[in-house]
């Protein structure tokens, strides 16, 4: 019995060291991770309503690797004239395939009492600045890991749902 036993473990930890090597279940054999690339497409204000600022960040996420990545989430700060205004954080459960991209959204909230220095400023120049700073965060066969994303542009007033120029 003693022997069964022997054998039984001294298998498993032959399994377990041959797929630690071999890369079994992880990265496939011979491929290194590369990092995947995101580049932010657009950035729309949806709404501005007693609650705050709603945003949509389009994203395109980029997968060099030979094998399919997991987007789990992604956390923003939003900052308004280097205004810290918003944090937050965005389940965006996602599977980048093989070699390949996808375009998915993300969503922002800004609460109203953070943003209202900024639409001062919006109001009396016509634009603001906002920095947009976000990490995703990917589960891969390396394991996790975080890609820094930052934007940098202006809000501009005509570009706010339902305004239109001053005639």
């Amino acid at each position: 019995m003693k022997r069964v036993l022997s054998l039984v473990v001294m298998a498993c930890i032959a399994s377990g060291s041959f797929c630690g090597v071999t890369g079994c279940a992880t990265t496939p054999p011979g491929a290194p991770f590369v990092l995947p690339r995101i580049h932010v497409q657009r950035v729309r204000t949806l709404h501005v309503d007693s609650k705050g600022l709603l945003a949509e960040v389009l994203i395109n996420v980029e997968n060099p690797n030979p094998f399919p990545i997991r987007m789990d989430k992604v956390t923003y700060d939003l900052s308004f004239e280097n205004r810290p205004t918003a944090t937050g954080e965005t389940l965006q459960p996602l599977t980048i395939p093989a070699r390949g991209n996808t375009l998915t959204t993300v969503q922002l909230r800004a609460p109203l009492q953070s943003v209202m220095a900024a639409g001062a400023v919006l109001l009396f120049m016509g634009e603001v600045p906002y920095t947009l700073t976000m990490t995703a965060h990917f589960n891969t066969p390396a394991g996790q890991v975080k890609v820094p994303i930052r934007h940098e542009d202006k809000l501009r007033l005509l570009e706010l749902p339902g305004s239109s120029p001053a005639r």
